[in-house]
């Protein structure tokens, strides 16, 4: 039943949800565990028309109210993580043909081997499938590393005997020894890059110095995780901090080794930290310290709770003796916190079967006698308070779970607040309960009752708090690609920023970071200084942006729903959004909502655009062009489209509506098969509309599939019609030939950057055609699932494919190509949610409910700031990886 039922839930960062599996992936070995469950009303089997049936609890709450069931799940809690993390991943693998580039390759493939070999019977065929697939893909790589390897020592060999011949000849064998030495390093750096980020980092900044045009992938994917990383410190500290504890300024800090080993730190993420040892608690649970850093306190597996006086470095004040193993309550659900000053610890067991709370003085080692036993579950300690003698304790009550604040001495109830729902939690050290309504989260002092905050914020279930518990930082829940955008508040002040934070291999969570192990000090002038560690290394993020009226309405994207069809100004500085009938338009530098307009767009195709001088917004009402002023969304003026004679009377609800901008005041409209070119200073028509096609049954076809694109020259647009593409000289009132390298295929995407046009079709295949020479690419296979989207300042392309789920399972992964040798370069994921990505200048911006992200794509670029982050000399442990004949000095230098 244990197995079935582990099938049928996934982890959540607040417990569990149900997860429904088909019918037919139920091992037969479990059947009649299904009919029993099904007979006790416990499972359902569910079908939706022409969907298979599936199985599932039979309501969600069995995951909160069912202890037996609880502890199974949260003793299988690592490896359900696992297992819905790589079924997921199984599954895009599959709706994706199979793709070799999906399967799983370095720290995924060897967790998915260790967990295929404890426990075999727990994975279905499908996720089998495709981790037997990584392992085929992995000694495909091995082979060819070590053919590479083979070839490049016999060219090393070769290049030795052949010094005698001319320099011509010997410059040639070098290029080509050292494209062979950047491929290998180009491969170094991929199979690193889950598992060791910093060396991965380092083989692609080597693969760049051997030889640019193969280094470009590998350095393109390193510099999306680290664009926003100001300095990367490797061994900054002797040993990994597996559990790390720290006060609100961050001052004093507490940290433990996976064996236990605690060191004691001032200044820790200072120019001079100081640090001593502890000495070594085995099978620790948590450490705590004070908030005045004057005290450290641990539990361990015996509930034994040991008490350091960190200013006179005694040796530990044993508080708690251990429990006899006879007498121990299993601690699976306990808390323990100590207070402000160090004078008070408090722990709190969920048992099973009630709950036990401690009060003890630390300076007597006592345990205060007096403390009554609440009525309900109590599932933790919030927080204590030293001036009023309370402690908050997370209850459940009849009126729900809430955080409760008791006398230390007594017991008795002094005040009641709401407590969490989901994923909200505690923050300030756990003195302020964190709630989230309606999209709003409210911060509240559980010791006096006040409201300390309220910010209007997308997603509330992702918040959680830095090591610290002074700064909220708000990311969406299961983020993938090469970065998240993280949203931090300080919630003293309101003030919000931004920053982007590698991703969570060079990150990973400490043991208790509830948000990935970020340490978040405040400068002298109030900006948020980001730091993640990651095992003995410290990641200095560059300053975050600040975020303008963070809170209220002005917030972007208020959680509901990810925005659709975003149209961004030419310098990208403004972004307008189609909501129905409502249009929004945003600062993309401060993510500030500047206005909403109602009631301006109720066509069935939304079209956007904005002049470049960004005075006016382009949109469509029906059959009427709307012109709207920039400053206020206000209409100034609305131009009726013209049809042509043969589509009068007809329908016009499918017909597409779309506009080039010319100009700050011109531009030109195709609708119901009419090219017209406007004065948008008078709304006046500049000649009469030209025609794109001479019979009623052509304009309709037109009408329902015909756009027009700009270029460079005023006079003249690209018009995608159903046969192809045609230009057209609208000066001359002439239709150049079709320009279409594949004929009656229709364009399905368009990027163009200057006077270079990308036309992608139907085929998938892409042609960059220079507007100037008439010279035509060759053809570029990306396929139906990649989109055009701007080049690259050096002349590279970049493209987007398609989610891989429905359900926003990951973001966005953004392609670079060559158009002049038809390759790909390279590619990085963005953030989950990211929606609309677009190369403007030599930025790529992205959107997705919790902000813009911007990435610079300009090479020349790369290696400097990443040199600037992360160069430095290599370890003996990477110099003994580097391949023969390749430099071993830094690839800075």
């Amino acid at each position: 039943m244990r197995r079935l039922l582990a099938r049928l839930a996934r982890p959540t960062d607040d417990g569990f949800a149900s997860r429904p599996i088909r019918v037919e992936e139920v091992p037969e070995e479990l059947h009649r565990v299904v009919d029993v469950l099904l007979g006790a009303r416990l499972l359902v089997v569910r079908e939706g028309p022409g969907q298979p049936q599936v199985l599932a609890l039979a309501h969600e709450a069995l995951l909160h109210n069912w202890r037996t069931l609880r502890g199974w799940l949260e003793a299988d809690r690592e490896f359900l993580a696992w297992h819905t993390q790589v079924r997921d991943q199984a599954g895009q693998w599959e709706r994706g043909g199979r793709d070799r580039s999906l399967v799983p390759r370095g720290v995924q493939l060897t967790a998915a081997r260790q967990w295929l070999d404890r426990r075999p019977d727990d994975v279905g065929r499908l996720e089998r499938d495709y981790v037997a697939a990584g392992h085929a893909a992995q000694r495909r790589s091995t082979r060819r590393w070590q053919a590479v390897t083979a070839s490049l020592a016999v060219l090393v060999t070769v290049s030795g005997l052949l010094t005698a011949r001319t320099v011509s000849a010997n410059q040639e064998l070098d290029a080509t020894v050292r494209r062979q030495g950047a491929q290998l390093l180009y491969d170094l750096a991929e199979r690193e890059a889950g598992v060791s980020p910093m060396s991965a980092v380092q083989f692609a900044l080597a693969s760049w110095r051997h030889d640019q045009a193969v280094g470009y992938g590998a350095l393109l994917r390193q510099h999306a995780v680290f664009h926003d990383v100001a300095e990367v410190d490797i061994d900054r500290y002797a040993e990994p901090m597996d559990v790390v504890a720290t006060t609100p300024t961050g001052h004093v800090a507490v940290s433990a080794t996976a064996a236990g080993a605690l060191t004691a730190w001032r200044d820790p993420w200072g120019d001079t930290p100081e640090s001593w040892s502890l000495g070594t608690v085995k099978q620790l649970k948590a450490i705590r310290v004070s908030d005045d850093g004057t005290k450290a306190a641990t539990i361990d597996t015996s509930a034994s709770i040991r008490v350091w006086d960190l200013v006179a470095r005694r040796e530990p004040v044993l508080v708690r003796p251990p429990s006899p193993e006879s007498d121990l309550t299993p601690l699976d659900y306990a808390t323990m916190e100590i207070s402000p000053s160090g004078r008070h610890v408090v722990l709190a067991n969920d048992t099973g079967d009630g709950s036990l709370v401690e009060v003890w003085d630390v300076a007597r080692r006592s345990r205060l006698t007096g403390f009554a036993q609440p009525p309900g579950d109590v599932s933790g300690v919030a927080a204590i308070d030293d001036e009023s003698g309370t402690v908050a304790l997370l209850e459940a009550t009849t009126s729900g779970s809430m955080y409760v604040v008791r006398r230390l001495d007594t017991g008795a109830e002094v005040r009641m607040t709401k407590g969490p729902k989901q994923n909200e939690g505690t923050a300030r050290q756990g003195r302020m309960a964190l709630r989230c309504e309606g999209d709003v989260l409210t911060g509240r002092d559980m010791f006096t009752g006040e409201e300390v905050f309220h910010h209007t914020v997308g997603a509330c279930a992702s918040v959680a708090t830095d090591l610290t518990g002074e700064f909220l930082g708000v990311s969406p829940a299961g983020e993938s690609g090469s970065f998240s955008s993280v949203t931090y508040f300080d919630p003293r002040n309101g003030r919000a920023y931004q920053s982007s934070t590698p991703n969570s291999a060079l990150t990973a969570a400490q043991n208790s970071a509830p948000s990935g192990g970020a340490v978040v000090l405040r400068s002298e002038d109030g900006t948020p200084v980001i730091l993640h560690m990651r095992g003995t290394a410290v990641v200095r993020m560059k300053p975050p942006r600040p975020i303008e009226e963070a809170g209220g309405h002005s917030v972007d994207f208020s959680g509901h729903a990810d925005p659709a069809n975003p149209t961004y100004s030419a310098d990208g500085s403004l972004m307008a959004v189609v909501d129905g009938p409502r249009v929004s338009l945003y600062d993309t530098r401060t993510r500030r909502r500047v206005v909403t307009a109602e009631g301006r767009h109720r066509s069935y195709k939304a079209f956007l655009a904005f002049t470049p001088d960004n005075a006016r917004l382009l949109t469509f009402d029906d059959e009427n062009l709307l012109m709207l002023d920039t400053r206020d969304l206000a209409e100034s003026r609305r131009i009726p489209l013209p049809r042509p004679p043969q589509l009068a009377g007809q329908k016009n609800h499918l017909w597409i509506r779309t506009v080039a901008v010319a100009d700050d005041h011109t531009a030109v409209t195709l609708f119901a098969g009419l090219l017209t070119r406007w004065n948008l200073d008078n709304g006046a028509a500049i000649g009469e509309p030209l025609p794109v096609a001479t019979t009623a049954r052509d304009l309709a076809l037109a009408a329902d599939k015909s756009t027009v694109l700009g270029t460079p020259d005023r006079d003249r647009v690209l018009v995608n019609v159903p046969e192809g593409q045609r230009w057209w000289n609208l000066r001359s009132r002439t239709g150049g030939d079709l320009v279409a390298p594949e004929p009656n295929s229709q364009m399905i995407g368009a990027a163009l950057s200057g006077t270079r046009l990308t036309i992608q079709y139907m085929s998938g295949r892409a042609y960059v055609h220079d507007l100037v020479s008439g010279v035509t690419s060759k053809p570029l296979p990306l396929t139906a699932h990649v989109t055009p989207i701007g080049f690259t300042p050096d002349g590279k392309l970049v493209g987007k494919r398609a989610k891989d789920s429905l359900f926003g399972g990951d973001g966005e992964l953004i392609e670079v190509w060559d158009p002049k040798d038809s390759v790909r370069l390279g590619e990085f994921r963005l953030p989950n949610g990211s929606t609309s990505p677009k190369m403007i200048g030599s930025r790529l911006v992205a959107v997705n409910k919790y902000g813009f992200m911007w990435i610079d794509l300009d090479p020349a670029d790369w290696f400097r700031s990443l040199c600037d982050a992360a160069g430095r000399d290599y370890t003996a442990f990477e110099r003994d990886r580097l391949p023969q004949g390749t430099d071993h000095g830094n690839p800075c230098s």
